[in-house]
């Protein structure tokens, strides 16, 4: 919880922590994936997306891998942020977009929930995702219906 609520912070004050650290935890935040609460997933994706930063390979690969496994335990707060950050990384090419495989669980994930739970904020993120998703041609047809 503590390397999540450190980079947290730094993307809070908006402030780059640099690569000697973010190297740091990044190897760490690697071996601690799976002890990670769902809300330290969302906050660890948001941290690196307001920070323009990507995770390295092998976190992204194994936070791809646990918020899949994992979807069914997000809250929309927590979904929309997930989906804002991989899009926003995506976007500003310091990653590849989500896997269409984690597209699909989140698709999944969004019809158990009742539209009328999402915030404002909250759709305009998820409507922010759409956009990107169709302005590149990347999973459409996942997201759409």
């Amino acid at each position: 919880q503590g390397l999540v609520n450190t980079l947290w912070s730094y993307a809070t004050l908006k402030h780059d922590p640099g690569n000697a650290l973010l190297d740091v935890l990044s190897a760490e935040a690697t071996k601690q994936v799976p002890n990670f609460s769902p809300q330290g997933m969302a906050n660890l994706l948001w941290s690196y997306a307001v920070l323009a930063r990507a995770p390295s390979p092998e976190l992204a690969a194994r936070l791809q891998g646990e918020v899949a496994a994992r979807a069914g335990e997000f809250n929309t707060q927590q979904l929309a942020n997930i989906f804002w950050a991989y899009i926003t990384i995506a976007a500003a090419s310091l990653a590849d977009p989500p896997s269409p495989h984690l597209l699909r669980c989140f698709k999944a994930r969004l019809a158990e929930m009742d539209p009328t739970e999402f915030s404002e904020a909250e759709l305009c993120q998820l409507f922010q995702v759409n956009l990107s998703v169709e302005s590149r041609a990347v999973g459409v047809e996942v997201l759409e219906g």
